[in-house]
């Protein structure tokens, strides 16, 4: 397994600041960028691959835990925050039906009722959007705490964080698009 830490040069932890990632990625890439002399497209892809791994919370912290506990294996899979899980597909299965009951509509009674539904769903996308950002600053303050008792912290917490990270990713996603749906319907 490439060490995504050593490609970028960066020590290993839980928590990196995103600005360093990038700091240190367009520092290395500019020497190995294949247009420069000396150039390695190799090197390049590399770094593009360590700097996608580091720059995902979850990535970095799964990436980590493998590093640091060779042989430890995720968990069994932690449920989600079901409050939030429930409330980003409701919003963004709504959001996909709203947009599409507008972009059919044939009356200007349908296109008012969808454009009142659309209103109401942009106000809800703004309530769950709170949630998933004090969700979010849980899971920051969580890695942190991680990373300021490194590297006495258990692949456990690792793996746990990483999978916590990736289900606020699916659910930012998710509210991305239902915005993006809702925006220009």
């Amino acid at each position: 397994m490439t060490d995504a830490f050593a490609e970028l040069g960066l020590e290993r932890r839980p928590w990196l600041d995103p600005q360093t990632i990038r700091s240190r990625y367009h520092e290395l890439a500019a020497r190995a960028h294949p247009d420069k002399a000396g150039g390695d497209e190799a090197v390049l892809v590399r770094l593009n691959s360590a700097r996608r791994t580091l720059s995902s919370h979850g990535l970095r912290l799964s990436h980590l835990a493998a590093l640091a506990f060779p042989g430890s294996l995720p968990p069994p899979a932690p449920a989600p925050d079901w409050d939030v899980f429930l409330r980003v597909a409701t919003v963004a299965g709504e959001a996909k039906s709203a947009a599409e009951k507008k972009a059919r509509a044939s009356s200007a009674l349908e296109t008012a009722v969808a454009a009142t539904k659309i209103s109401a769903l942009k106000n809800e996308l703004s309530n769950v959007e709170r949630l998933t950002a004090a969700h979010r600053a849980e899971l920051e303050s969580a890695t942190r705490e991680a990373d300021r008792t490194w590297p006495s912290t258990g692949p456990d917490v690792l793996w746990k964080l990483a999978e916590q990270w990736t289900f606020w990713n699916r659910w930012n996603e998710a509210l991305r698009e239902a915005e993006t749906l809702l925006a220009s319907a």
